[in-house]
Parts: structure tokens; C-alpha cells; sequence
């Protein structure tokens, strides 16, 4: 009952939310959310590129 209440009132909350807001707000903050998730894919990368180093290095110390 609880979830079907809090989704509910979810549902309502976003397009209530961006009505608020005025078009420059809501393109600015559109703007902002791209801005993290190319920022979050660009570290994930980074973070692969990291953990493959570090399997190389230890794979290079196991040979020797």
C-alpha cells in the first residue's frame, strides 16, 4: 500500500516540479544532468583503464 501511495505521489511530483520552473531553468538544469552523465561515463572508462593497468602489473609480477 505504502509503495503504491509514494509512486503515486511520484508520478505527480515531476511534471509538477518542471511546470515551476521556467524554460531557462528547466534548460539549464537539462543541461546540467548531460553535463554529469558524460561526467560519469568518462570515469567509468578511467576506472577500466585503471583496473586493467593494475591486472597487467600484477600478471608482470607473477612472470618474474
Amino acid at each position: 500500500m505504502a509503495v503504491a501511495l509514494g509512486r503515486r505521489g511520484g508520478l505527480k511530483g515531476g511534471p509538477a516540479r518542471a511546470a515551476a520552473l521556467s524554460p531557462e531553468e528547466r534548460s539549464r538544469q537539462a543541461r546540467e544532468a548531460v553535463d554529469q552523465r558524460w561526467r560519469n561515463r568518462r570515469l567509468g572508462v578511467f576506472m577500466s583503464l585503471l583496473k586493467a593497468q593494475k591486472l597487467l602489473a600484477k600478471a608482470r609480477i607473477a612472470r618474474s
